[in-house]
């Protein structure tokens, strides 16, 4: 995740995630640690910055905020389209070529008893 500006009037960011697994299961770390619960059953991933020195200069570009985390274990959508494209076609593949071993066969069948 990019972020163009960190906040200057604090030092910790917290960031409300939602962990979805392949059985359609999700778990939500969204619950923020107040007074009134310290110790929350699923709290939000926290990241503690220390402020930038004095003498810190802005960079010249500015990279935007997405949306979400980009986990590197985790596949991001566009793979799993791709991955999900790949095995369409590996599986089309597969059928013409059954299909074509079966009209061989049939064809080889049918020349033999043509012949006898």
């Amino acid at each position: 995740m990019a972020v163009a500006h960190l906040p200057t009037d604090s030092t910790e960011l917290v960031f409300p995630t939602l962990q979805r697994y392949s059985d359609g299961h999700e778990d939500a770390w969204i619950e923020p640690v107040t007074d009134d619960v310290p110790e929350p059953e699923n709290p939000a991933p926290v990241l503690t910055v220390a402020p930038a020195p004095p003498s810190a200069t802005a960079p010249s570009t500015a990279i935007p905020a997405t949306s979400e985390a980009a986990d590197p274990s985790m596949p991001s959508e566009a793979s799993q389209s791709s991955e999900e494209d790949s095995n369409t076609g590996t599986i089309v593949l597969l059928v013409v070529l059954v299909a074509l071993v079966a009209i061989g066969a049939g064809m080889w069948l049918w020349r033999g008893r043509r012949r006898a």
